[in-house]
């Protein structure tokens, strides 16, 4: 997908007005997000987010292929500022996972955060504990 790139896993940012050459590359990624969503986003809903900056795109290159998408927003607290992992999407995670301290530093250096929050499945709390996360609160939901 991208010629010319080290063949070791890459993280890169994707800013707001770089999305449209990236779109087609993370939509099948961005609309596993939303499906994971339970009814929370749509594709478009993500996309439009992005556009504006109201959410972030991260991306991880291996080679030349696209190894991991994630998509961040940043939630301003009265107190504190944090850059939330909304969605993650990709495959051999544990080739990626390290990189989620790139997103950490950036979330520090550039956008002032001062905490990195995740919503995520049950099941990637283990996948977590290796990069000294640990559970603070646990989202459960019941529809009405």
């Amino acid at each position: 997908m991208f010629d010319g790139l080290d063949s070791s896993v890459q993280p890169l940012f994707v800013a707001p007005r770089d999305l449209v050459r990236w779109a087609e590359h993370v939509r099948p990624h961005v609309a596993k997000m939303a499906e994971g969503s339970n009814g929370r986003y749509e594709t478009g809903d993500i996309f439009a987010a992005l556009a504006t900056g109201r959410m972030l795109l991260w991306v991880a290159i291996e080679g030349i292929d696209l190894a991991c998408v994630l998509v961040t927003e940043i939630v301003q607290y009265p107190r504190l500022r944090a850059m939330r992992c909304i969605g993650v999407s990709g495959s051999r995670p544990r080739r990626w996972m390290h990189l989620l301290a790139d997103v950490e530093r950036a979330s520090k250096e550039r956008f002032g955060c001062t905490r990195m929050e995740s919503l995520h499945q049950p099941d990637h709390a283990r996948l977590l504990r290796t990069g000294g996360w640990r559970p603070f609160h646990v989202l459960s939901e019941k529809p009405l």
